[in-house]
Order: C-alpha cells, then structure tokens, then sequence
C-alpha cells in the first residue's frame, strides 16, 4: 500500500512539473543577479527624438521601457560623482515582416529586437572623454501554432536577450572607466 501510494505522489508531481505549453527560456541574467554597485551619481536613459515618434512595442512589449526598468533594478548608484547617460538611438521590437519587404515563409514568425545605444558618463556627449556605442540585434522564430500568451512570452524572452547583450556591455563600460565597485 504504501508503495503505491509513493507511485502515485511520484506521477503527480511529474506530471505537475510538466507543462503542456512550449518552454521559453530566458537569457536575462540581469533580471537574477544582484545589482551592480557603481560610482555614479545616476543613470539615465535619453531617448532621441525620432524614437519620440516611432514605436517600439509588440504584445503589449515596449523594449524602451525594459531598459528604463533595467537601469533601476540592474545597478545602484552611490549618489556621488557624474551620471552615466544612455542614449538610445534606435529601438526596435517588431515582427521581420515589418522591417524587411522581402521575407521568406520560413521567416513570416520571426521576430526581431533591435537596440542601438550610445553611452557617456558625464552631463554632455560632446564633454565626455569617452562613449561606447552598443548594437544589439537578436532574433526569434515563434511558431505558428503558439498561443498569444505564447507569443508574448517569446518576444518578451527576446527584449529580455537584447537588454541583457546592453547590460554586459555597460558592465564591462563601467569596468574600463573605473566606476565598477568591487
């Protein structure tokens, strides 16, 4: 008896753990790490004015907003010394299709997140010693027989990648201007 019982307890719990949608793993590390301690008095995100205009959003997903949030749950600043900017000049988060007029239907579920950034620490680009330029581009075919909810979940999986190649850089930009605490 106490046997079965075990069989039974043992097959649920497989059976819960498993799920019957698609797996979607994220890449952002940044999200489960703790934050990075840096010599700066904040970080800001600017956007350029032609981003104003355009949108960066797909599922209710805006890539602009995720480095914003980024930027406020991935560091902490001491409060002293010169901002670091990060300038967004581009970003992009949308279906290929959208982006290209010629895609092939092996490709009509891509998605692609696009994130071009330039930073500075200092008040003014034209002041600052040094900048780094940051271009991240990742793409992800969704199958078509995802669910919405399934579709959300892909294309939020990739803003995360995008944002997570922009944290490693701005890491290792950090490092290289000896703002990084140890």
């Amino acid at each position: 008896m106490l046997v079965f019982f075990a069989i039974i307890v043992l097959s649920g719990v497989l059976l819960w753990g498993c799920s019957s949608g698609p797996a979607v793993v994220s890449h952002a590390n940044y999200l489960s790490s703790p934050p990075v301690i840096v010599d700066l008095e904040k970080i800001q995100v600017v956007e350029q004015e032609s981003l104003m205009c355009s949108s960066a959003t797909v599922l209710d997903i805006n890539i602009v907003d995720l480095v914003r949030q980024w930027t406020k749950s991935a560091f902490v600043c001491s409060g002293s010394g010169i901002p670091l900017n990060v300038e967004i000049v581009e970003a992009k988060l949308a279906p290929l299709r959208e982006l290209q007029s010629a895609i092939s239907s092996e490709e009509e579920n891509t998605y692609v997140g696009i994130l071009d950034v330039r930073i500075f620490i200092g008040k003014n680009p034209l002041s600052s010693r040094t900048s780094h330029s940051i271009h991240s581009k990742v793409s992800v075919t969704i199958p078509s027989h995802y669910t919405l909810k399934e579709r959300r979940h892909a294309v939020l999986s990739l803003a995360e990648e995008v944002v997570e190649i922009l944290h490693k850089e701005v890491v290792r930009y950090i490092d290289t201007q000896g703002k990084l605490r140890r």
